[in-house]
């Protein structure tokens, strides 16, 4: 079982927030686990989003996807309550998990499980994965300032290797582990089938 957080890789549009410290939006929420308010968007009034390109290459090739989650950690600027969302665009078409209520001026960190691709409703692939873009998007805050901020917001792989078959050592190594011959085994010149006597020659 691998768990790989992706990074982050850039400000996809729009991205509406306001960043502390200034420079691009996604350095300021691609900490697992996040900083707190070193490193912060602030939300405007109304309705706003942030959208991020991240990178898939660590998740290995031949492993399967069993969930993608995002990570969320949001407090409010100022008493009051808000609420956001968060998903992914996919082919175009964004896809939201359920809404999520911000109520306290401590960071709380919320985990949105994907179990498959939304678009497909199969198994996430990592191409599929890799085609999309991460997005968060304040629905409602309280009046005021200061606004609610958003500290960290990525999206976490968790895999399994896929298990190949079993197959039955060979040769010597067969006999080192005390397997039958493989006539015996198999029904090769004989086995169970012919009550483990060799086929007479022709």
């Amino acid at each position: 079982m691998g768990v790989y957080v992706l990074p982050l890789t850039g400000d996809a549009g729009p991205n509406q927030f306001l960043p502390s410290p200034a420079g691009p939006h996604y350095l300021n929420v691609d900490e697992d686990p996040h900083d707190g308010d070193a490193t912060q968007l602030s939300t405007f009034s109304g309705p706003s989003r942030e959208v991020y390109s991240y990178d898939v290459s660590s998740i290995p090739d031949t492993d399967i996807i069993v969930k993608v989650t995002v990570r969320v950690a949001e407090r409010l600027g100022a008493a009051g309550s808000g609420s956001y969302h968060v998903g992914f665009k996919l082919g175009g078409v964004d896809y939201f998990a359920v809404t999520h209520p911000v109520t306290l001026q401590t960071y709380v960190v919320v985990d949105d499980d994907f179990l498959v691709a939304p678009n497909t409703g199969a198994i996430w692939t990592k191409s599929g994965l890799g085609a999309g873009l991460l997005i968060h998007e304040s629905l409602s805050q309280p009046a005021g300032l200061p606004r609610p901020r958003l500290s960290q917001c990525v999206p976490i792989v968790e895999t399994t290797p896929v298990v190949a078959p079993e197959r039955a050592p060979s040769g010597s190594l067969r006999s080192a582990l005390g397997f039958p011959p493989s006539w015996e085994r198999w029904g090769e010149k004989g086995g169970p089938g012919l009550k483990n006597k060799k086929k007479p020659w022709r």
